[in-house]
């Protein structure tokens, strides 16, 4: 089956692609797109990782605390199999 009989694929953007010049220039506007991201895929533990990162460029430190914690209840304790 083709992608044209299946319809049009949605769109995908992958937030944490933003070159370091972007990053330099206007971490906030990186965070703001991030907490989009978060608010598309809330489980996903990179996007909280590179929203605390962008918290800790703003000098947000409580902020990129609470992110951090989000992102460890985020992540899914996987047994290990011996």
């Amino acid at each position: 089956m083709t992608e044209a009989a299946a319809g049009p694929a949605p769109a995908q953007r992958f937030f944490w692609n933003f070159s370091d010049t972007l990053i330099d220039a206007d971490p906030q506007a990186v965070l703001e797109e991030l907490t989009k991201a978060l608010e598309q895929k809330s489980d996903d533990a990179q996007y909280y990782c590179q929203r605390a990162y962008h918290h800790i460029l703003l000098g947000n430190y409580c902020d990129a605390i609470a992110e951090a914690k989000s992102l460890l209840n985020s992540i899914q304790i996987i047994p290990l199999l011996c």
